[in-house]
């Protein structure tokens, strides 16, 4: 995916949300809709800005960053164990590589 078309989803996805938030007549369903898609837009547009970086990510990293982005969307708070268990794995899988 371009640069481009991440910051277009991204932003498209930010403008869903607060559209659904601020709706008259909205319910509780509609409260959990708005807050996934701002969240959702707002793990993008980070990746937007970090892009010309990553490109220089080796993919195992990249993967357990992927699943800390799922973590953040899903559940905030698992954060604070997701974090530390993501740079053990990834220092341990860097030291296995050393080895080799």
């Amino acid at each position: 995916m371009s640069r481009v078309a991440l910051g277009i989803v991204a932003l498209g996805l930010i403008g869903a949300g607060v559209g659904v938030l601020l709706w008259p007549g909205r319910t509780g369903d509609d409260l959990v809709t708005g807050g996934l898609l701002v969240r959702s837009g707002v793990v993008l547009a980070a990746i937007w800005l970090a892009f010309p970086n990553l490109q220089r990510v080796q993919p195992r990293n990249a993967v357990i960053g992927g699943a800390l982005a799922l973590l953040a969307i899903a559940r905030p708070r698992l954060l604070l164990v997701g974090i530390p268990a993501a740079l053990v794995l990834m220092a341990l899988l860097a030291f296995n590589r050393r080895r080799r």
